[in-house]
């Protein structure tokens, strides 16, 4: 009855996202629970935690599966023995799915952003795309101006501000497209982790 409290408890403190916490529970759990058992233990901490702790062998090729999730070259290649066919069964539906995804390149959006504004329009973010490009416009256009004007000084101010802002411009596309690739696979991934993962609900 303690081992399942204090389980349910690191449960919580994961949904809240209180990581120190659970990862304090685990380690209890770890020094209490029979050897059974503790294969489970460690795929949270594997999953969760970052750790390289021992797994069985059906617990290692979950992990393998969960671990390259976002690689379906990798994940077509995994030998999965251990899972049942309703596991692999979910596992070649997820493969499917994602390779009929519309994925958006985080390269081309970024190369497509040194001209200011074009790399949003690839994503579809067309008011971030006209407010980057006249951002953008209107710094460098200063800057000359100032140039133009022998205001030295505040022309390379100007042109600092630019500079952060073009850079910046470049950043936005790319880290937009990992989340709109991150928001498209992000369904997908939570039903394989329920398909995968059933039995984590309870010790």
């Amino acid at each position: 009855i303690k081992n399942q409290y204090l389980y349910k408890y690191s449960q919580a403190m994961l949904e809240l996202n209180e990581i120190t916490e659970f990862e304090l529970e685990l380690s209890k759990l770890s020094a209490l629970v029979k050897k059974e058992k503790q294969s489970k233990i460690n795929l949270l901490k594997n999953i969760y935690l970052n750790s390289d702790s021992s797994l069985s062998k059906y617990d290692q090729d979950r992990f393998n599966v969960w671990n390259n999730r976002d690689e379906t070259p990798k994940l077509e290649k995994l030998s999965l023995s251990s899972l049942s066919i309703s596991q692999n069964n979910s596992i070649d539906k997820y493969i499917s799915s994602m390779k009929n995804l519309n994925m958006k390149s985080p390269t081309i959006a970024g190369t497509l952003s040194l001209i200011p504004g074009l790399g949003q329009t690839y994503l579809g973010a067309y008011q971030s795309a006209a407010i980057s490009f006249v951002i953008n416009s209107l710094f460098y256009m200063t800057a000359k101006d100032f140039e133009r004007k022998e205001q030295y000084n505040a022309a390379n101010a100007a042109y600092l501000v630019f500079s952060i802002t073009y850079v910046g411009n470049i950043l936005n596309s790319v880290n937009m497209s990992n989340r709109i690739n991150q928001n498209k696979r992000a369904p997908l991934q939570n039903e394989l982790k329920k398909d995968l993962f059933q039995d984590l609900n309870k010790l």
